[in-house]
């Protein structure tokens, strides 16, 4: 019997709550729809973006090998760290040591005929100034030096890409960074054409890369994108949130961003720089990016409730001083306290809607209700409801 009584009491209590702010009217008169409204207040914006973002290597590279061979040596456990200059593959250098030793053989064979040919140009020269040998014969020894100086310069660069490719079959790290898993072994035949044999990634800093309405990237560092300037000092703080929820311990810096605006999603790519000291972040991670601004200027705050969306975008309804409706568009931040960032089309002090959109309309006129009156209002019923179930209850009991 009691949670019947109840049952019926709280019905009761929902129809007076609907029902209680629509005013009294004359018989003769069409009742005003009845809104609620809150007035948008000032405020700082908080967390003003919010977006998914990705964990990536500031310096990523595949390493293949440069020259033919079989893989002598494998000096690195996958996953670790390397240093730059590491050898990490080494490739049987033995053919290629021997090019090199054939190169100088070939580089000192024309260095010497080349110093034959200066001795000759020499002895033809004097010949020809002392009227004792022909002027043909002197042009002859002098081409005869030009063409040995072109056999020592193409000897000598024949050197040079002998001792390249032996340094080749030292494959190394060309930064610090983390190895990943290899896809030759000590006795594979590796070339240019076989493909990476590991990869390598830089661990600290990383990038977090992700996507901003042109807008609010503006807003936030006013950066000159085609001169590529930002001033510091308007730069936001980047947070991240990991996948367990936790926040990574670090804030980061927006660094680069990209050199045009998609047109058909009006967002420019952002990069933030993460200092990553414990190697915790891991290229390819997925998290939630969080910019706040450095100033956190005020902003207008409005009820969540408020803002409505359709096809046309975000709007709110404002009721001006006399109790007229507007419908404004409105630009949007993020949530902050159970309030919307509005950027443009409301002003501090402006009452919005938060309840009674079904029965309004833009430039008509309704009765108020504040949102500090429904909530007393409702408060007092609630308890006036309370006791009158209560005393039922006892008469009940005592029955």
């Amino acid at each position: 019997m009691r949670y019947k009584t109840i049952t019926l009491f709280a019905a009761a209590l929902l129809f007076t709550v609907v029902t209680a702010c629509k005013p009294q009217q004359n018989n003769n008169t069409v009742p005003l729809p009845v809104v609620v409204t809150e007035q948008a207040v000032s405020g700082t914006a908080g967390s003003a973006v919010d977006v998914i973002g990705q964990v990536q290597a500031n310096a990523s590279v595949d390493i293949i090998a440069r020259v033919e061979g079989f893989i002598k040596e494998r000096n690195f456990k996958e996953g670790e760290l390397v240093k730059a200059g590491a050898v990490l593959y080494k490739i049987e250098p033995e053919q290629y040591a021997a090019a090199v030793e054939a190169a100088e053989a070939d580089l000192m064979r024309n260095e010497s005929a080349l110093k034959n040919a200066e001795i000759e140009e020499a002895r033809q020269k004097t010949l020809f100034e002392s009227k004792a040998g022909s002027e043909r014969d002197y042009d002859n020894a002098k081409t005869k030096v030009l063409e040995c100086q072109a056999m020592v310069k193409a000897a000598e660069a024949q050197l040079k890409v002998a001792k390249l490719n032996l340094s080749y079959t030292d494959v190394v790290a060309p930064f610090d960074g983390r190895v990943g898993l290899t896809n030759f072994y000590v006795g594979d035949l590796v070339s240019p054409a076989k493909g990476k044999l590991t990869s390598i990634v830089a661990v600290s800093p990383v990038r977090v890369r992700f996507k901003l309405p042109e807008s609010l990237l503006l807003r936030f560092t006013d950066a000159r994108i085609g001169k590529g300037e930002v001033q510091n000092e308007a730069m936001p703080v980047v947070r991240i949130q990991l996948e367990n929820g936790q926040f990574y311990p670090l804030n980061g810096k927006i660094a680069y961003w990209d050199n045009n605006v998609s047109s058909t999603t009006a967002t420019i790519e952002v990069q933030a720089l993460f200092d990553n000291p414990d190697n915790f972040l891991v290229p390819g991670m997925n998290v939630r990016v969080y910019l706040e601004s450095a100033k956190q200027p005020e902003v207008v705050l409005v009820p969540r409730l408020a803002v409505q969306e359709d096809q046309q975008g975000k709007y709110v309804y404002i009721v001006n001083k006399d109790n007229v409706t507007e419908r404004r568009q409105v630009e949007c931040g993020n949530e902050t306290g159970g309030k919307i960032v509005i950027y443009s089309g409301v002003s501090v002090g402006e009452s919005v809607v938060i309840d009674g959109f079904q029965r309004i309309r833009n430039k008509i006129k309704v009765d108020v209700v504040t949102a500090e009156q429904r909530a007393k209002e409702q408060a007092e019923r609630i308890a006036a409801i309370a006791g009158t179930v209560d005393g039922k209850v006892e008469t009940a009991k005592a029955e």
